[in-house]
């Protein structure tokens, strides 16, 4: 870690610091990047005079200056913290679970992941870096592939001829993402100093073969695979949990560090979501964050979590909402949020899912809405062999392929 200094701040939790323990300037600048994760309130009478940080939710690590670091904890043990991401990011098929579980800290856990894929690159270079070939048009003094004639006779005083021509080239997109990921990697000040050299080593390897340019989370979605380089599916998923979590930069003294930070509610909709479509019928449809118009011609729109229909008729069957939060009971918020969701949607169930045991359970019909509480309890992890069905609680299995699986595997001995 670049940082000489940590503090601790685990999900939903807070941390108070003394007055100068912090300056104007590093608060102000932290409030300005990371105010969305982290809430802070200012030393008063209120608070004994003290800075206190609270956690809203999130998990990774943030720079409140060069020698002093943010370490936002999960509650959730690292181990089924992993299986969350290997869901959420199509992970299942790189079957490195077993290396994974001795992970003890979220920097253990960003360094294997980091050196996987830095192994894997190093792997796929050696085997022979994907190449394709791409059209160029350029001027050359010679011919090479199909000169443009009428370009040439306009120019007759001109001894360089427009040419189109094939190039095979490895700079493409698909290597691009990659040598942009490493270079993120090695600039976040996360990993372990045998991570970075291993990623430093894939990092210099590729840039001969192709240039490094900014690549986006959303970039690596939705490319399209041959047989030629479908390995880099799975590169790109894990190129897109690195890209997906990495923070604005922010520099200091000739240093870039780079943030990460992992929305745990958008990850627990993402787990949940996955979860649904690998288990449920493939007659039902599963949909997140589906953009719902309130009334033509309006521009108020709902954005529920996630929606359940009919794949044949189309029919809307279930409205679910996930609820990551500090504490598990249903607030007269939420339940007045997926009954409104209900209703716009033509539906008559709606579920609310926390990812904890909910200690008031609530099942009630209300305005014509069937509406329940469940969980995805993602509790200690020798816990999770105990747990319950997960789909019987969601009364879902009427949907379900396999209506005794459970969510989440529990760890191997």
């Amino acid at each position: 870690m670049i940082a000489t200094d940590m503090i601790r701040l685990p999900e939903f939790d807070e941390v108070s610091l003394p007055a100068d323990a912090l300056s104007e300037c590093d608060v102000q600048g932290f409030h300005t990047r990371f105010h969305a994760q982290v809430e802070i309130e200012t030393p008063s009478f209120k608070n004994n005079h003290r800075w206190v940080l609270k956690n809203r939710g999130w998990v990774g690590y943030l720079p409140m200056r060069d020698d002093l670091w943010l370490h936002l904890e999960p509650k959730v043990p690292i181990a089924n913290l992993f299986r969350m991401l290997e869901y959420a990011y199509d992970l299942k098929s790189f079957e490195f679970l077993d290396g994974l579980i001795g992970c003890d800290s979220l920097q253990d856990l960003y360094s294997r992941l980091a050196m996987l894929l830095a192994g894997r690159i190093r792997t796929r270079i050696r085997r022979g870096i994907f190449r394709t070939y791409v059209d160029h048009h350029d001027r050359l003094a010679v011919i090479k592939g199909a000169p443009d004639i009428q370009k040439a006779a306009a120019r007759p005083w001109d001894p360089h001829l427009y040419c189109t021509f094939d190039e095979h080239t490895s700079d493409l997109p698909e290597n691009q993402i990659l040598a942009w990921t490493l270079d993120r990697i090695l600039a976040d000040g996360i990993c372990t100093d045998d991570a970075r050299r291993m990623v430093g080593k894939a990092y210099r390897e590729m840039l001969p073969m192709c240039a490094t340019i900014p690549y986006s989370a959303a970039d690596c979605e939705g490319r399209s695979y041959t047989r030629l380089n479908e390995d880099y599916r799975e590169l790109h998923a894990l190129c897109r949990f690195f890209l997906d979590h990495a923070g604005p930069h922010h520099g200091s003294g000739g240093r870039t560090m780079v943030p990460f930070k992992v929305d745990m509610a958008r990850l627990f909709e993402l787990y949940v979501a996955r979860w649904l479509k690998r288990h449920l019928d493939p007659g039902i449809v599963v949909e997140s964050q589906l953009n719902v118009q309130v009334a033509p011609n309006h521009p108020l729109r709902f954005v529920p979590d996630l929606v359940l229909s009919d794949r044949e008729t189309g029919e809307i069957l279930c409205v679910l909402d996930t609820k990551y939060k500090g504490h598990a009971s249903p607030t007269p918020a939420d339940v007045s949020q997926v009954i409104a969701y209900a209703h716009v949607l033509g539906c008559r169930e709606a579920v609310l899912v926390y990812p904890v045991d909910v200690i008031l359970p609530l099942r009630v019909l209300k305005r014509g809405v069937l509406v329940r509480t469940a969980d995805f309890a993602l509790g200690a992890e020798g816990n999770l062999a105990g747990q319950s069905t997960q789909l019987c609680k969601l009364e879902l299995s009427r949907f379900s392929r396999y209506p005794n699986t459970h969510p989440i595997a529990p760890p191997k001995p």
